[in-house]
């Protein structure tokens, strides 16, 4: 009998913790368009994660851009080759935790020629480039440091995020541009949810009290006579 209690019991309680399976909870905002010409950060709206629903073990934030715009570049020097690029610096401001600094950019490498004498955007040692609708996605990575994990795990969230425009370029090159991007975020949080006991494991963890007060009756019931 004994036995056969603690077998009963033992599988109720198995059966409980079997159901803390890894999950996730996402959140995407809604788009903001043109972030290179707002003129102050714009809120995505995410709200903290409940800790009612479970142990938060990590939080990812991805950016997903289009980027369009314009590029021009004039080499100032021997030849070479030049790395232009256009897009958003996108940063996300969660409480008091370190700002979350991810660079959306759209680049193309150029090959110029030597200084052609005439800062004009083109002939051999100047670049003109159009562009249109690029896709550009940036995540965080997972972030898993506890304060990170407190953070947004707080009753309020503050995020917002503003874009200035960007450009990089090798050697002595005189670079100009401009961007236009649209963008939206996603948050990702992954966390083990709280065990939710099924029905049947119910039965089983009742079905083993059973055995514990039968037995306690039987005992007293000897005791007794």
């Amino acid at each position: 009998m004994k036995n056969a209690m603690k077998v009963a019991i033992a599988a109720a309680l198995l059966s409980m913790g079997a159901s803390a399976v890894a999950a996730t909870s996402t959140q995407t905002s809604a788009p903001i368009y043109d972030i290179t010409h707002l003129s102050g950060p714009v809120n995505f709206g995410f709200t903290a994660f409940n800790p009612a629903l479970g142990t938060l073990n990590s939080v990812e934030v991805t950016f997903i851009s289009t980027i369009s715009g314009k590029l021009r570049a004039e080499n100032t020097a021997a030849a070479q080759t030049v790395t232009l690029g256009s897009g958003a610096l996108l940063s996300l401001q969660i409480g008091s935790l370190a700002p979350i600094s991810v660079s959306n950019l759209y680049t193309q490498n150029v090959a110029l020629a030597a200084f052609d004498g005439t800062t004009d955007f083109g002939g051999t040692s100047g670049v003109k480039i159009t562009y249109t609708a690029q896709p550009v996605t940036s995540s965080t990575g997972l972030l898993t440091s506890a304060a990170a994990l407190h953070a947004f795990s707080g009753t309020t969230l503050a995020s917002s995020v503003s874009g200035v425009f960007a450009g990089s370029g090798s050697g002595n090159v005189t670079f100009a541009g401009s961007s236009t991007v649209n963008t939206q975020a996603v948050l990702t949080y992954n966390y083990t949810p709280n065990p939710v006991p099924e029905p049947e494991t119910y039965a089983m963890l009742l079905a083993g009290l059973g055995l514990v007060g039968a037995v306690a009756a039987k005992r007293k019931a000897k005791k007794a006579a």
